[in-house]
């Protein structure tokens, strides 16, 4: 029997989801992250905004989660911090008035450590008195584009209210954990055939000519070939968002869907190795 301490550590397992997600960062070796910036014009409060994230911190318990590993468990826990990231004010003036560049996230995201790595980050760019740039950058394991429509959101109200509103704390650990438990009951085959009943979504209509004797809705795969040099600036692409080439043509699929139909959302599907089991 050893007498080693163990450290008590109170967490919850990642999610299926997420856990797929850690795999597919250890295997290439990226810390992938949901990134997105607002642009603030007219002069603004940063003492306002400051309280203003703090509250909306506080509130949401997914953005003071860390993962920490046990002895012996290859996957980490996902731990809920009393205190998460501060927001940054970058002074130094930033110049022209075109697009936001990847590089504005890869200066923000230089400091942060390899145990830092899953940590939220927010700064506030200053351009000049009356023009900001507000810009986030999330774990992928945590946060993705409705998460950070929300927080945004939130935060806004919370700038407004200039701190009179209090909000209930959303209780992030109890849910994350619920979601596990619910995917790994018995009944969750049930509930998929049910909602896949009810859920069935209508077909987008493209706005294109069909041909004479051809039918109205033929299932095919095609076959398209891509020369090194597409090949290679593709490379080039994905490793400059620090994403994959799946998730790139995934995403470019859905924005060409989107300009030939004008509809939005589209549903797609996207199929993903499933594994539940923790490794020991």
């Amino acid at each position: 029997m050893s007498n080693i301490a163990v450290p008590a550590l109170e967490g919850v397992a990642l999610s299926p989801q997420q856990n797929q997600v850690w795999k597919l960062q250890q295997q290439t070796h990226r810390n992938l992250r949901t990134r997105f910036a607002i642009i603030i014009r007219g002069p603004i409060d940063r003492a306002r905004l400051e309280a203003a994230w703090n509250q909306v911190e506080e509130r949401h318990q997914v953005l003071r989660t860390s993962f920490e590993y046990l002895p012996g468990i290859k996957d980490p826990l996902q731990v809920v911090q009393v205190r998460g990231s501060s927001l940054r004010f970058a002074d130094a003036m930033l110049t022209g008035d075109g697009p936001i560049k990847p590089e504005l996230f890869s200066e923000m995201e230089s400091g942060k450590s390899s145990s830092g790595s899953n940590q939220v980050l927010v700064t506030l760019y200053k351009i000049n008195e009356k023009r900001h740039i507000l810009a986030f950058s999330l774990p992928v394991l945590l946060a993705d584009g409705e998460t950070a429509r929300i927080i945004f959101q939130e935060l806004c109200r919370f700038y407004r209210s200039s701190g009179a509103e209090q909000a209930e704390t959303i209780q992030y650990a109890q849910f994350s954990e619920w979601y596990c438990e619910l995917l790994a009951g018995d009944d969750i085959e049930e509930c998929r055939s049910y909602w896949q009943r009810r859920g069935e979504f209508a077909a987008t209509e493209f706005p294109l000519k069909h041909k004479k004797g051809s039918a109205s809705n033929p299932a095919s795969i095609v076959a398209i070939p891509l020369s090194r040099e597409l090949q290679s600036q593709l490379d080039q692409v994905t490793q400059n968002l620090e994403s994959t080439i799946s998730d790139f043509l995934f995403a470019a699929w859905q924005v060409l869907l989107y300009r030939f139909t004008g509809q939005s959302p589209v549903v797609l599907g996207f199929l993903l190795p499933h594994g539940r089991q923790l490794e020991f």
